[in-house]
């Protein structure tokens, strides 16, 4: 059982080490232009310890915003329980503390990789207040996590193309406000 501990205890560590060394490469220079024995000269290991553990940079980018979610659940989940079910508000405040995560990305192109969030919407819908009042059909429940999924996807894209400026409470406020226009919207059709 040690000897298992110790190999799981050492990928994570190989983990970090290689997610470290992407992330100083990409304060240096050009995504494109990192490579990946690079990467792992500055981690200070042997090349095919990435390959264990990752394809692609990509790859290491993701685990990261993976690793920032799984450590932010419980944290969304209790945020959205005290803001009356408002998941907008808890999911702009993750993004909120890690600006200088979002900025490399936004410098490097890589901001799509920050869409993953729709893996995490029906586990954190599931867990919220408001999920089960929403009598929608299976269907439309559905369509409703990749509509929410979308919206927020949207909103974040913008905040951080003009800038980052307004508060995590101004984007959910925002949030609100579209949503009550696009329905009414939906009315008039």
């Amino acid at each position: 059982m040690t000897r298992k501990r110790e190999l799981y205890s050492s990928a994570i560590r190989s983990r970090q080490m290689i997610l470290k060394a992407l992330i100083q490469l990409m304060k240096e220079k050009d995504f494109g232009e990192i490579s990946i024995s690079e990467i792992m000269k500055k981690a200070d290991l042997v090349r095919r310890t990435f390959y264990a553990h990752f394809k692609t940079k990509e790859d290491v980018l993701t685990m990261y915003i993976d690793q920032l979610f799984n450590e932010s659940f419980e944290e969304l989940l209790t945020g959205i329980k005290e803001c009356n079910g408002k998941m907008g508000l808890s999911y702009f405040q993750l993004w909120n503390k890690h600006k200088p995560f979002i900025k490399l990305l936004k410098n490097h192109k890589q901001l799509i990789l920050l869409n993953i969030f729709h893996k995490y919407i029906v586990d954190i819908q599931k867990n919220s207040p408001t999920y089960n009042s929403r009598n929608l059909s299976e269907t439309a429940e559905k369509y409703a996590n990749k509509f929410y999924a979308g919206t927020l996807w949207s909103i974040l894209t913008h905040w951080i193309e003009t800038g980052m400026k307004e508060t995590p409470e101004e984007l959910e406020k925002l949030l609100d406000e579209l949503i009550i226009v696009s329905s009414e919207y939906v009315k008039l059709t």
